[in-house]
């Protein structure tokens, strides 16, 4: 009777060793501990340097949506930044931006940061900011 799982055996070993062996996935898992960021804050629609502004570490709170980690941090005027920080939880680190005259992160396309590692080439995405003139009139309006 011949075993149809026998030839399967050598590449399993190959696979186990290349993924937990040589710890290919092993060391990106986040840690607790001291967390280093560097990279630079861009305007979100077509990558252009944003300077002068700061960016700020979040982290998620437990009742939802996220609280400041520290202080901010200033970046220079090509928006370059570089810091570290404690990281007390392995998840839910965030790196958002402002910068003058309005510049802001949006939530959704702010980058996540591995906790507890290096975290270097960060790109911080802000969008540029939009104004709005609105003209008040004290009448009523028109029914017909």
């Amino acid at each position: 009777m011949h075993n149809f799982l026998q030839p399967a055996a050598p590449l399993l070993a190959v696979l186990y060793i290349g993924l937990f062996g040589l710890g290919g996935c092993a060391g990106a898992d986040p840690t607790t501990g001291t967390t280093r960021v560097a990279g630079q804050v861009v305007l979100g629609a077509g990558g252009r340097p944003v300077g002068g502004g700061t960016v700020q570490v979040q982290r998620a709170s437990a009742g939802g949506g996220y609280s400041p980690v520290g202080t901010p941090v200033a970046c220079d005027a090509a928006g370059r930044f570089a810091f570290a920080f404690e990281a007390t939880e392995r998840f839910g680190y965030r790196l958002t931006a402002q910068a003058p005259p309005g510049y802001v992160t949006d939530w959704d396309t702010a980058p996540a940061l591995t906790a507890g590692r290096d975290n270097p080439a960060v790109r911080v995405p802000v969008l540029a900011p939009a104004w709005v003139r609105l003209q008040l009139v004290d009448e009523p309006p028109l029914y017909t």
